[in-house]
């Protein structure tokens, strides 16, 4: 549709007697919790995504005289500093390191030990090693707990239970973390099993296998700050790759050891096991469930008539065909005996009924379960209420089941008041009525994706957390809906969001246990709700950087090079994140432009609050980031300042530079106060101390990982469109990539909540409310090939509200 410049204006200029219908838009604003912009990512923030090292090359667990250490070097055959005591020492407790000051220590000749020692006892005797079992060091490997063999947890770890839900052996009966095992105790003579046996052929038991560690200041190497881990194995990258739920912290450094003192520690004392809802805890998923979707059809008439005729809806979790025990119920069902989000137990009134698919559903197909297109955002997004098109209508019909509440969040009218309140048109495992709003309106139900471009079946989209380890879908365990996401948002691997909890899942099934407020057990959101920011089950993945984005500036004072005036002044710098050679909505200001505009703002689309839009970009192919090593540790670490310069050298801090991140980053650095050479964002100027940085005066400067910001740099998709948008992050990655880890800069986070409103967007003076002259601005944007016409007519709508 084409329309002319005057036509617009002659209905703008008709504005005062005019009557236009008001638009609405879903808003699901998200919830802040992450820190400022510039600052780095650290161990107990909320975003932080614990992802394992290896153990370092030839760690060992060895003997001094009885003592029992791990040598985290394998350099020599003797005790040196940041070797871990397993046993109490002449200068140590366990679970602590070797210091440099430690003479008595340093430098005593150890004895290797057999390295498959470390094993556990079965303590709830299922045959599996699960969170339950007690893990213990057996020093002499003959594969029974003897005298002198180390309970690297309490034994048992927890309260086991009898039958009938009492305490039959309570945590701790046998003995506690780090004691050693004597003739008298319970538990000497007790039969005691390799980890990872049958998981990882030729790797039971050994810490080369199991190990773990957190690399707590970024360094690459074993520091006072790393902490090590001991893997419930899976064999699953997911889980063995990362802290996951039943891996053992086996070494926790001291709160003093850390770098710096202030970020402190936040996880739990070294010989516990890691188990939800802890801050360690990293949430993988298993996904080779099989499963499929059936119902009751107790009228026999292959059309599923949820709420009448007891007939019910589950989810067949081992694709048996019948109700039985594991399933999940996602309707009421068994004459209103039970509700929606329960598991079916043995002894259940509804057990071993026959599931079937509705006839509609050509050849048992399994996508059923389907998405509203509330948000105006393209596709499958986090403000779209999920569905079970029962009917295969490809409408909300009657009968149709509310996986989520809907809508999922309020929809608001063109000036912001509610128009339709979250879940007003029905609440989660709602079953739809004729006569409800959602059906009166037919509103289009579309399949859900698979990720890659086909529809997705019921198995595609479910994964569940193995709470209690046991490798298979069991009482504890929680039930995903998933958000899946192609393999070309993340440079042809989408596993970091498809293998693990990210945002926009749905939990459709949740122990009534586990639901609560935490930061303790329990402290899970119901069933039915997506996973959002800052939920405690969330990981961070990330996707890559749009195509083409890259730096580039804005020749202020036209002397056609980069140039700057003061600290803050100078050519504006930016991000254009979609490649058009002009500044343009979506773009990220990096440094501070023409006083007007701070660094870390991105683009608008008016021309009246955003007066660089439209501002030619001149190249930047000679910037990088670059980092200062001044916490010598020979490498870019958590505490090294990052820098971002427009041209070589690439080894020193030049004029003009622009510090992404405060320098120093901590005040105990050795280099003053946190900021006290330059705040994040601004400029290097002549005179300041970080000028004189090179490896001759002792601060090497060297670039991040090739330096290449848009290549180091991911994006945290806030509202699951898989595009860039409003409410979306940055982060400079420090060495680990596809998730938010330990050390990476927090290079965009948005002020708060963000929305893609016109009325909002061309809300100039923030009056909240929209003038005559701003509908003209919308015109004007139109005719720069700015905006849609749509956008236009819907900044009209507000204007006449």
């Amino acid at each position: 549709m084409t329309i002319g410049k005057k036509v617009l204006m002659a209905i703008a200029a008709m504005i005062v007697i005019s009557i236009v219908a008001v638009t609405v838009s879903a808003i699901c604003a998200p919830t802040v919790c992450e820190k400022n912009c510039s600052t780095k990512v650290e161990q107990c923030d909320v975003e932080a995504v614990m992802a394992l090292d290896p153990v370092p090359e030839g760690a060992q667990v060895v003997t001094v005289n009885g003592d029992v250490y791990i040598d985290m070097t394998g350099n020599d055959n003797r005790i040196g500093a940041g070797d871990i005591r397993l046993t109490e020492t002449c200068c140590g407790a366990p679970n602590s390191k070797v210091m440099p000051h430690d003479n008595e220590e340093i430098g005593s000749v150890f004895t290797i030990l057999d390295q498959d020692i470390f094993t556990y006892m079965d303590s709830n005797a299922n045959g599996i090693f699960d969170v339950g079992d007690a893990i213990y060091l057996d020093v002499d490997n003959d594969d029974e707990a003897s005298v002198d063999d180390i309970r690297l947890t309490d034994s048992p770890p927890f309260d086991v239970l009898d039958s009938n839900g009492d305490v039959a052996i309570p945590s701790g009966e046998y003995g506690y973390a780090w004691s050693c095992v004597g003739i008298a105790d319970a538990d000497f003579g007790a039969d005691l099993v390799e980890i990872g046996t049958d998981i990882l052929p030729g790797g039971e038991g050994t810490l080369q296998a199991l190990g773990g560690t957190i690399d707590g200041d970024c360094s690459g190497d074993w520091t006072c700050p790393d902490k090590l881990y001991l893997n419930q194995p899976t064999g699953l990258p997911q889980f063995d790759n990362f802290v996951t739920i039943g891996d053992l912290r086996l070494y926790m450094p001291n709160a003093s050891d850390v770098m710096p003192v202030a970020m402190g520690e936040c996880f739990d004392q070294c010989g516990t096991r890691v188990r939800q809802c802890a801050k360690d805890a990293v949430y993988a998923l298993r996904v080779d469930t099989g499963a499929t979707w059936g119902y009751t059809d107790t009228q026999d008439d292959d059309i599923f008539t949820p709420g009448d005729h007891n007939e019910g809806g589950y989810i067949d979790m081992d694709n048996d065909g019948v109700v039985s025990a594991g399933d999940v119920r996602v309707t009421s069902a068994n004459s209103l005996e039970f509700d929606p989000n329960t598991k079916v137990a043995d002894c259940d009134g509804d057990i071993d009924r026959l599931l079937e698919t509705p006839a509609v559903f050509y050849n048992d197909e399994q996508t059923v379960f389907r998405y509203i297109d509330l948000d105006e955002e393209p596709g499958y997004s986090l403000g779209d209420p999920v569905y079970m098109d029962v009917d295969d209508s490809d409408d909300v019909s009657k009968y149709d089941i509310r996986i989520t509440q809907s809508p999922v969040c309020e929809i608001l009218k063109a000036d912001g008041s509610t128009d339709v309140e979250a879940g007003e048109w029905g609440a989660s495992w709602s079953i739809v009525e004729l006569m409800d709003a959602d059906a009166i309106n037919d509103m289009p139900l579309t399949k859900l994706p698979d990720g890659d471009g086909g529809d997705a079946v019921v198995e595609d989209l479910l994964g569940f957390i193995d709470s209690d380890c046991n490798l298979c879908w069991s009482c504890p365990d929680k039930l995903y809906l998933q958000q899946l996401v192609g393999e070309d948002v993340d440079n042809g691997d989408a596993d970091n969001y498809n293998l693990f909890v990210t945002i926009g899942d749905i939990r459709l099934y949740v122990p009534p246990a586990a639901i609560g407020d935490g930061p303790g057990e329990p402290c899970w959101e119901p069933c039915g709700t997506k996973v959002w920011q800052c939920d405690v089950d969330l990981v961070y993945a990330l996707m890559d950087m749009p195509d083409g984005a890259q730096v580039r500036y804005v020749d202020e004072d036209a002397d056609g090079v980069y140039s700057y005036e003061n600290n803050e002044d100078g050519d504006g710098v930016y991000l254009d994140m979609d490649d058009n050679g002009i500044v343009s909505q979506g773009d990220i200001r990096l440094s501070y432009v023409c006083t007007q505009y701070y660094p870390n703002t991105k683009v608008g689309t008016d021309s009246l609050d955003h007066n660089d839009i439209d501002d030619i970009f001149m190249g930047a192919t000679d910037d990088r980031v670059l980092y200062a090593d001044i916490d010598g540790l020979a490498g870019y670490t958590l505490g090294d300042p990052l820098y971002l310069t427009m041209s070589a050298p690439y080894d020193t801090i030049s004029l003009g530079d622009i510090r992404l991140t405060a320098s120093p980053v901590y005040s105990d650095s050795g280099y003053g106060a946190t900021g006290s050479i330059g705040e994040a964002w601004t400029r290097v100027i002549a005179n300041d101390a970080d000028l004189s940085w090179t490896a001759a005066s002792g601060v090497p400067v060297d670039t991040v990982d090739g330096g290449v910001l848009e290549n180091i740099t991911q994006v945290f998709d806030s509202d699951c469109t898989q595009s860039w948008t409003c409410p979306d992050k940055l982060y400079l990655q420090q060495t680990k990539y596809d998730f938010v880890t330990i050390g990476d800069e927090r290079l965009y986070i948005p002020a708060g909540p963000v929305s893609d409103d016109p009325c909002d967007i061309y809300d100039a003076d923030g009056s909240e409310t929209i003038e005559l002259s701003e509908v003209i601005a919308a015109i004007d944007d139109y005719f720069d090939d700015l905006i849609e016409l749509e956008t236009v007519i819907d900044v009209m709508d507000c204007y006449f509200d």
